[in-house]
């Protein structure tokens, strides 16, 4: 199917509004690679979208690929001259003799449900939060979710050589009724007409009043299969494209087409799912929350039994353990309030601590670290503590915010953009001395637990610090 779709360029509404370029900045620079960073907002959206929320698990999946031959000509496609010469950066991407793509999908999700326009009130929100909207609360339909859309969503342009995506989606639509839809987004620079102002988004889809709307129902789930990606038929979920896929790329509209090795990419992807998301992907009795895979050109990449890595099974034992009803509390007596449960503990290292390739991206791994984690269950930050000094000794574990709604809400409102620490001092009032008692208490008890060695002199009268460790792994 040959099929130009209809090309919007967003207009500057008259009382102002956000420049592409400014989508691109709201993440700031996060102390990590755009790997983690993508990887983070996309296992987070997928798992706030789950179709049940109570139990239960979701798929999520991340697929790279070569698009040569038919699949790449129906993606030019997709795409006008004029829109092209707006997006001089898609443009460049869809000229090579290949463009390296990634899709994220999950299913078992609920999709971008409800209105496709933003100025209608009737909800859910999910498709205008993502694909219109910047920085918007999430609904009571997302309870326990991570944030606010919109900051994160500048994840999935930034490694993008084109700062364009492709999403395929299917959902219920306000009837009830289940509905496919297809739509563009790129970001470009800002611009203007003679006449009108642009703020450089652009969208891409069918005609609508003032804006492209997506395309629906089943030449929406063709286009999809014609370029090779997709939500898979009889499911609920969400599919998304990043055209020229480039972990390098900044924030800024500039030339980010830096060559990279796509397998090594999808590796270094897997891992930091697996770093970041591991208390979804482990089994604690129901199955795991999330069933994930990442592939190469369809063939699956693997991380082997990494459950059993000391430094995994050390980290799932201490997050096990705020659960028991005898778990360390942090409270705040003050207010005789209950913050969460604290675990950790000492670990021997082996050569196989790490997964393999975390070097690449520079992640530090937590080998003297606490792990923060709240109501999604997933990592915000390894927070780092005392450092032992025997190198063959480590030691990790986890703080478990308390799951009661109005705690939670605190420790969220501490999160920046990105979500990867908590900053109390970006907090007023009673927020800001909650989240500083917790983290001073958090830091209090690593040093209490983690101080200076205690130091032994064997029969030889050598210093023996690690055989001082061992006893404490041991008895």
């Amino acid at each position: 199917m040959k099929a130009r779709l209809y090309h919007s360029a967003e207009v500057v509404p008259d009382a102002g509004g956000l420049s592409a370029n400014g989508v691109l900045k709201l993440l700031g620079q996060p102390p990590f690679s755009p790997i983690t960073l993508l990887v983070r907002e996309a296992v987070q959206n997928s798992w706030d979208a789950r179709i049940d929320r109570d139990e239960g698990s979701i798929h999520f999946e991340i697929h790279g690929q070569k698009l040569v031959g038919s699949r790449l000509e129906s993606l030019r496609n997709l795409f006008d001259s004029t829109a092209l010469s707006q997006l001089p950066h898609l443009s460049d991407v869809l000229l090579q003799d290949s463009v390296e793509v990634v899709e994220i999908l999950d299913y078992g999700t609920v999709g971008l449900n409800g209105p496709i326009i933003a100025s209608d009130p009737r909800g859910p929100r999910r498709f205008v939060n993502f694909i219109r909207n910047i920085g918007v609360e999430k609904g009571a339909d997302e309870a326990g979710s991570g944030g606010t859309y919109g900051f994160g969503k500048g994840s999935y342009y930034r490694v993008s050589a084109g700062h364009t995506i492709v999403i395929h989606t299917r959902t219920r639509n306000l009837e009830g009724n289940p509905e496919s839809r297809l739509i563009c987004a790129g970001l470009g620079n800002a611009f203007n007409d003679g006449t009108r102002s642009y703020t450089g988004r652009h969208f891409f889809g069918i005609e609508g009043v003032n804006t492209a709307n997506p395309v629906i129902g089943k030449v929406a789930d063709q286009l999809a299969a014609e370029i090779g990606f997709g939500v898979p038929e009889g499911e609920t979920g969400t599919s998304i494209l990043i055209i020229g896929f480039s972990p390098g790329s900044s924030d800024e509209l500039d030339d980010s087409t830096q060559a990279i090795d796509l397998e090594l990419s999808l590796s270094c992807m897997l891992e930091q799912l697996v770093w970041q998301c591991w208390p979804k992907l482990v089994d604690l009795g129901g199955g795991p929350e999330i069933i994930f895979q990442v592939s190469y050109e369809g063939r699956a990449l693997e991380v082997g039994e990494w459950e059993q890595l000391p430094i995994f099974k050390n980290l799932i034992e201490q997050y096990s353990k705020c659960f028991e009803s005898d778990a360390k509390k942090i409270s705040y007596k003050v207010q005789k309030l209950e913050l969460g449960s604290f675990a950790t503990d000492k670990f021997l290292k082996t050569s196989d601590t790490v997964l393999g390739n975390e070097g690449v991206i520079g992640f530090e791994i937590p080998t003297h670290h606490i792990a923060l984690i709240r109501a999604p269950h997933l990592v915000v930050k390894y927070h780092p503590g005392p450092e032992l000094s025997a190198p063959e000794i480590a030691w990790n574990g986890v703080f478990l915010a308390s799951d009661d709604p109005e705690i939670d809400r605190v420790f969220a409102s501490a999160e920046p953009p990105s979500h990867d620490d908590w900053i109390y001092r970006n907090l007023q009032g009673r927020n800001k001395h909650i989240v500083r008692h917790a983290m001073t208490k958090i830091d209090e008890a690593l040093r209490n637990s983690y101080k200076e060695d205690h130091v032994i002199v064997d029969s030889n009268g050598e210093v023996s610090i690690l055989s001082s460790l061992l006893g404490d792994l041991l008895g």
